[in-house]
């Protein structure tokens, strides 16, 4: 009864967190997984928000992203990769203020980003699968870690 997250990588995690959030209408969490780079920690978070486009969604959806960016504070490296479910790049201010890059300004549908603190986002790609896994496109990205 809750919303699917998953991470597939060949890098071996540190450990671990699923975090509820706290105000959700759904059965909503994120898993933040982190994962060693040299001597660096990397804080990997895997989310999928309430709907903003009901009604009342943006009373969850944009608290939940506040919720992430508070979470996410006080670590240096962090990469967020969501199904975000807001339609507006607006609506990532709270990520903006906090000192977070989103990845996908808008090129592409802001549904499905990842918004990254600690990184530069050297280049965006995105890939239409044609509607068989989702109604979402596969967006992903290249960083490069910036150094403290």
């Amino acid at each position: 009864h809750y919303q699917c997250n998953a991470l597939f990588t060949r890098f071996p995690c540190v450990r671990y967190e699923i975090v509820n959030y706290t105000l959700h209408r759904q059965n909503v969490y994120f898993i933040d997984s982190v994962f060693r780079f040299g001597t660096n920690e990397v804080h990997f978070v895997q989310s999928h928000l309430d709907w903003y486009r009901t009604t009342d969604g943006k009373r969850y959806a944009l608290p939940q992203m506040r919720q992430l960016v508070k979470h996410c504070e006080n670590m240096p490296y962090v990469i967020i990769s969501a199904d975000f479910n807001v339609p507006e790049i607006g609506h990532f201010d709270a990520f903006k203020k906090a000192g977070y890059v989103v990845a996908n300004e808008g090129r592409y549908s802001v549904l499905d980003n990842v918004v990254v603190k600690g990184f530069d986002v050297k280049e965006l790609f995105a890939a239409d699968n044609e509607r068989l896994l989702s109604d979402h496109r596969i967006v992903g990205c290249v960083l490069e870690m910036r150094q403290k």
